[in-house]
């Protein structure tokens, strides 16, 4: 806990540590270009210093340029005046005055009247005869005060040209002092350089550089640009970061270079400083860590106790805790103890029933050492089912020595792949001798052994049921069925000769319905044509009532004869049924409306029908089935035109056929009766009919797998509906 409390405060710490280290890298180069633009600016004050110095010099030698005594020639009076003149303004070390040749004409620095030396910068004297204009030289070795000196020099102007060149000279000390005054930092160097990059001054170690060259590196980058930065090796081997501009005035270049090793402490001061500020936080943050983390694990480690009774199943004593989250913890192992208590008794009682279910199934469980072949029962119903005591059945060979020799073989070879992980389990039935000589059936099983960490084969765990009941009963159930399959052989061939008497009786009735229909169609045939006869020979000696008594004989008469005829069709149903065949029933409405055209143009009924579907039917039965239903719906209508219409549609699998009319209607208390042979709900003086048109609807229906039923009130038209299955050719 201490060691992640601890990675957990470096973690915390290293995003501030590398941002702080960043911060302070950014604000070093910050600081270092600030340092950079502020020096630059030193040194332009420095240039304007110098050059502010060089300016005054120029004055007091234009000043003396335009002394009378030049004008004059007296050249003594001049050497005079130059040196109380020097001696007031302090600005110079010498004035001179040359010809054009360089020839000193009086020097200062020597009394007047002395041999002088030509000039020591002749191109300084040159360059003012060639322009007429004051200049100022680089660094040369006076021949007079035998030194290093620079020097400015003015025309003196006479006859509209330049008759001398006088020259006032400048010590490097007087540079030195400029540079001394701007107090610089220690270890800070300042230096102007000549317009060649001769050192002329030098804020340190002056005497020692001044007249030398910079050091190669430093000399390059500073005649490269007028102004700018660079870091090089100075003339004494020290590397600085220099920054230098170049006067507009005199065109010498001043620079100021700074120590790197000045930078680098200044870094190092605030890295230390950073550094032990990170130091500081990482010791605080650390000893944080390893107060609170000795406090939570002192928390944790006191629930270690309670947590190895937890294990124990012993009772549980949770110390207080100060941490939360320790707390909820203990509180948890307590909750945890009492549901364990609780899941324990139930375990035991679960155990119990176990065992007593196991008791009462007659199943005893067994365990197995696979190394050493030992059985371990978990009770003594392993053995007393068979009769045993304990110590006749201590091993695996025992119990196998007992096995019928037919299931010996089965059984040990089902064990051995279980033990080798062929098969994940075995279960076998088996016949086990008894300790009474009898054989007793078990069904023997097991699951797939423990084995350890190389997959060898530890415990085999297994049940032994005595089965024996079961076998007997299905023995017993066996014995039955082949009784019972004897019975229905012979009840099966009873069955095929009442058929086949019922065919032949089937065929006798309807050769006898054939051939009585036919011998009563004779009869009354002539009841008929004589009656029609006898009518129209006393025609005239008849009065009305014996005209009405014979019409009746006739009408009935031709009444028996339909009757005779349908009751003919409704017995060849079966008879002259067909093979199924795809049928059209949108084509067979068509052929029966024109079948019924007559009856439809007397009553000025309207047969519609939707779209209808193609079904396996008889064709001919399909014809009568929907001649009858419309004809019906035709005939049932007493005070408007009939309207029958006859559609389809598909419901679960099969075609529901609709045949609706706005006819009388029908009470629903009838709507089973109608489908009855000879029930009929009207009498033959209103409205003609035999009662066996529905009834012969509802067979051929029937014939072709379906149902026909009726939806109807009286007044309110009727809906006859039957169903058609949906076969593989229908649409």
């Amino acid at each position: 806990m201490r060691t992640l409390l601890a990675w957990l405060v470096l973690a915390c710490l290293l995003p501030g540590i590398i941002g702080a280290t960043t911060l302070f890298i950014h604000e070093y180069r910050e600081g270092r270009s600030q340092l950079k633009k502020d020096t630059i600016q030193t040194v332009r004050a420095l240039a304007q210093a110098v050059d502010n110095q060089i300016l005054r010099v120029q004055a007091l030698a234009v000043g003396l340029a335009a002394s009378d005594a030049l004008a004059t020639g007296d050249f003594g009076r001049f050497h005079e005046q130059a040196r109380r003149t020097l001696a007031h303004a302090r600005l110079g070390a010498s004035v001179s005055l040359a010809d054009s040749q360089g020839r000193q004409i009086a020097n200062t620095g020597e009394n007047f009247g002395a041999s002088l030396p030509f000039h020591g910068s002749p191109e300084l004297v040159r360059r003012v005869f060639d322009t007429g204009e004051a200049a100022v030289s680089d660094v040369y070795q006076s021949r007079v005060l035998h030194r290093p000196l620079v020097a400015v020099a003015v025309p003196v102007m006479q006859d509209n040209g330049v008759r001398y060149a006088l020259t006032v000279t400048i010590l490097p000390e007087t540079l030195d002092d400029i540079l001394g005054a701007q107090g610089l930092p220690p270890g800070w160097v300042a230096t102007v350089f000549d317009s060649a990059g001769t050192i002329a001054a030098r804020s340190r170690a002056s005497d020692e550089y001044v007249g030398q060259k910079p050091a190669p590196g430093y000399y390059r980058h500073l005649m490269e640009a007028d102004e700018g930065t660079f870091e090089a090796v100075m003339k004494d081997r020290v590397p600085v970061l220099a920054a230098f501009t170049r006067s507009a005035v005199t065109h010498w270049r001043l620079a100021i270079g700074i120590p790197q090793e000045s930078l680098a402490s200044r870094f190092n001061r605030r890295l230390s400083v950073l550094a032990a500020g990170i130091a500081a936080l990482f010791a605080v943050g650390l000893g944080l860590a390893w107060l609170v983390g000795g406090r939570i694990a002192r928390s944790f480690s006191a629930l270690v106790p309670p947590a190895m009774a937890l294990g124990a199943g012993k009772r549980v004593a949770v110390p207080s805790q100060s941490v939360k989250e320790a707390a909820e913890v203990a509180r948890a192992m307590e909750e945890a103890a009492r549901l364990l208590e609780k899941r324990s008794a139930t375990l035991r009682e679960s155990e119990y029933r176990l065992a007593m279910a196991l008791k009462a199934a007659n199943t005893a469980a067994w365990e197995m050492d696979v190394a050493t072949q030992a059985l371990h029962p978990a009770d003594d119903l392993l053995f007393t089912m068979l009769g045993y005591a304990p110590g006749e059945l201590a091993t695996a060979g025992d119990w196998l020595a007992r096995v019928h020799g037919d299931d010996r073989a089965k059984v040990a070879q089902q064990i051995d792949e279980v033990i080798a992980g062929r098969r994940e389990s075995y279960r076998s039935e088996l016949r086990l001798l008894a300790a009474d000589g009898s054989w007793r059936w078990i069904l023997s099983q097991a699951v797939a052994p423990e084995r350890d960490a190389d997959g060898r084969a530890l415990r085999l765990v297994g049940t032994h049921t005595d089965i024996t009941e079961r076998k007997e009963a299905e023995a017993e159930i066996r014995r039955l069925n082949t009784e019972l399959e004897e019975r229905v052989q012979q009840r099966t061939v009873q069955l095929k000769q009442s058929n086949e008497a019922l065919m032949l009786s089937n065929m006798e009735l309807q050769r006898f319905a054939h051939a009585t229909a036919h011998d009563l169609q004779t009869p009354l045939r002539s009841i008929v044509g004589f009656s029609q006869l006898l009518r129209q020979e006393l025609k005239p000696r008849l009065d009305e009532r014996t005209d009405e008594w014979l019409e009746l004989v006739i009408d009935n008469t031709r009444r028996l004869q339909t009757l005779i005829q349908e009751l003919l069709d409704y017995s060849r149903l079966d008879a002259q049924a067909r093979p199924f065949e795809p049928v059209d029933l949108g084509e067979i409405l068509g052929q029966v409306a024109a079948t019924l055209a007559p009856a439809i143009g007397d009553s000025g009924a309207e047969v519609e029908g939707g779209p209808l579907p193609t079904v396996m039917a008889d064709r001919g039965q399909m014809v009568l089935l929907l001649q009858n239903l419309v004809e019906n719906g035709i005939k049932y209508n007493r005070s408007r035109p009939p309207r029958v219409t006859v559609s389809a549609e598909r419901q679960d699998g099969e075609w529901v056929i609709a045949v609706a009319d706005n006819g009388i209607g029908i009470d629903p208390k009838y709507h089973e009766r109608i489908f009855e042979i000879f029930r009929r709900l009207h009498s033959h003086q209103q409205i003609p009919g035999t009662g066996i048109g529905l009834a012969i609807c509802q067979r051929i229906v029937e014939r072709h797998g379906g149902r026909l039923w009726v939806e109807s009130r009286p007044g309110e038209g009727s809906v006859f509906r039957f169903s058609l299955p949906v076969g593989d050719q229908a649409q």
